[in-house]
């Protein structure tokens, strides 16, 4: 049985990927570094920020140290909260289906963005109360694909969900790695495509083979669907 829901953030209830990497294309480039679309979505897609700045060092050999990166990362922020700040639409069938879930399963989010990040965009909306359990990069010690941060969310769930299961709930992801970490907490996982010529699908064979459903957009996913889907583990 269906009793919650765990939203990624980035590039499932809002498209907020794009700024990410704007936003750091834009700081890296002051640095002097060239930084493309492909790069980021094909290869950093699904990290925090705090993971994707060490590796991205690493890979360059960069020789970035704590105060490249914190200083780095602050301009980051600056930039992103400023393009947010013009106002940002949730992505199609999201709160469709966080309205029908409503007082039916528990909801929660799990993402690699940082907490104000995730509840800027949720006032925007009016779904602060919908939406009440969020573990964000300021929450784990880890990024996707470890599992810690759905782990996390199960349990903060459970607390108002008696007894309940990880193969209770439903992950909702768009990211390779984000699949990777529901399916190691033993969630059950759905792979959302939003954008059929987003540079992310580079990976969609492999989200479709790991993740239990796939999907174009969270407008195609219907009651009837998701009884259906729990229904057949039963």
């Amino acid at each position: 049985m269906l009793r919650a829901i765990v939203f990624d953030f980035d590039g499932i209830i809002a498209d907020t990927e794009p700024l990410h990497f704007q936003a750091f294309a834009d700081v890296l480039r002051g640095e002097g570094i060239s930084f493309g679309e492909q790069d980021y979505f094909g290869t950093y897609l699904g990290l925090n920020d705090a993971t994707f700045l060490r590796r991205f060092s690493d890979d360059r050999t960069l020789g970035w140290t704590d105060a490249d990166r914190a200083r780095i990362q602050a301009a980051k922020d600056a930039a992103y909260r400023a393009k947010v700040a013009a106002g940002l639409p949730l992505l199609p069938g999201v709160r469709d289906l966080i309205g029908r879930s409503t007082g039916k399963r528990a909801m929660a989010i799990c993402s690699g963005a940082r907490r104000a990040e995730i509840e800027s965009v949720l006032c925007q909306h009016n779904l602060t109360t919908r939406v009440p359990i969020i573990v964000s990069a300021d929450d784990v010690p880890l990024s996707k694909p470890d599992p810690a941060g759905y782990r996390r969310a199960c349990e903060l769930v459970g607390k108002g969900v008696a007894g309940l299961s990880p193969s209770d709930v439903l992950a909702i992801e768009d990211s390779l790695l984000g699949v990777q970490a529901a399916k190691a907490a033993g969630l059950r996982t759905l792979h959302v495509t939003v954008d059929p010529h987003h540079p992310s699908t580079r990976n969609r064979s492999a989200c479709e083979r790991i993740a239990d459903w796939s999907c174009d957009g969270l407008e195609q996913i219907t009651e009837d669907i998701l009884n259906q889907w729990f229904h057949d583990y039963r």
